[in-house]
């Protein structure tokens, strides 16, 4: 087994215990959680996303708000079908407060 396919599965058996315990399949236990959820964060650092191509919907659910956030600040823009309508509203905000472009 590869670097990179043992750490794809130690992402998901990661993500499953978040999906695990966020589903109450699991009992949740909050310094288990956090240090489960820091893992996940350590571990998604630099990998590429296609090698979570199968994941199942639970191991999303943990594994594509981290992927989402790496986006962001990797690029400063939002992705997905509500992004646009986030960068509106978020400019609209700064318009008010008076931080917006001028």
């Amino acid at each position: 087994m590869t670097a990179l396919a043992a750490r794809r599965l130690y992402v998901l058996d990661l993500a499953r215990r978040l999906g695990d315990m966020d589903t109450g399949a699991l009992l949740l236990h909050p310094l288990e959680y956090r240090v489960v959820a820091r893992r996940l964060k350590q571990a998604l650092a630099g990998l590429p996303e296609v090698l979570l191509v199968g994941a199942g919907p639970d191991e999303l659910a943990a594994i594509i708000p981290l992927l989402e956030a790496r986006h962001f600040d990797e690029h400063g823009v939002l992705r997905g079908p509500l992004a646009e309508a986030c960068r509106l509203e978020a400019e609209s905000l700064l318009r008010r407060l008076g931080c917006g472009r001028r």
